[in-house]
């Protein structure tokens, strides 16, 4: 299986330089069609491409297992393209979502969550250094109740304080997949807070790390 990594930014200067006639988008399709089967679509950040557009332009018969994100200010648009991702039996062999320093607000995890509901395969979520606070934790609290594929969640970085501590970590009283969660450096969590997971840990037995660092 072919792992394609293309740089954006990369496509864009020499875009600049006239030494494309085409798009930038359609320079990634172009090396998109050439692969068989992609494994990784890694797109670097500050690119002019709007990533929702891409992922929507080679949805039909990929074998996407990761896309990662990371440093694309996502946009509404490129955001429900996205959950389109999720939610389509086209990206059925998806087992990876990195969104880290992505702009993520709380109503953008609550809309994210929702989609993250109907996929069956994503066993690692990194949601890091991003914006969202105790709505946002809520919602994936909910999600974690009723999931059972989920195995790895990153929210550290982001606004979430006791309130969405306590429901986090009430979510992990039901939940029996996740074997790993990291909050930390979210600074509005205190000693209250963590005595919630503490409280959490003694009904779960299949949680292996647990990281909640840096907080006030």
């Amino acid at each position: 299986m072919d792992c394609l990594s293309i740089s954006l930014d990369a496509i864009d200067n020499n875009e600049k330089k006239g030494l494309f006639k085409d798009s930038p988008v359609s320079v990634l399709e172009s090396k998109i069609s050439e692969v068989d089967e992609i494994e990784a679509l890694d797109l670097v950040p500050e690119s002019k491409v709007s990533t929702g557009e891409t992922l929507i332009n080679f949805e039909k018969g990929n074998k996407l297992e990761r896309i990662d994100l990371s440093r694309q200010l996502l946009q509404l648009g490129s955001l429900k393209r996205v959950e389109t991702a999720l939610r389509s039996s086209s990206f059925s062999g998806l087992r990876g979502l990195v969104l880290s320093h992505a702009g993520v607000t709380d109503l953008q995890a609550v809309s994210l969550c929702s989609a993250m509901k109907e996929n069956k395969t994503l066993v690692t979520v990194d949601l890091s250094w991003n914006r969202i606070g105790n709505t946002g934790a809520k919602c994936f609290a909910g999600f974690l109740r009723n999931n059972s594929v989920l195995q790895t969640l990153y929210l550290f970085g982001n606004r979430i304080g006791d309130e969405g501590a306590k429901a986090l970590a009430s979510s992990l009283t039901q939940n029996s997949r996740l074997l790993t969660l990291d909050i930390s450096d979210n600074n509005e969590i205190s000693p209250k807070g963590c005595r919630f997971f503490a409280d959490a840990l003694r009904k779960n037995r299949t949680l292996r790390t647990i990281r909640i660092e840096n907080i006030r």
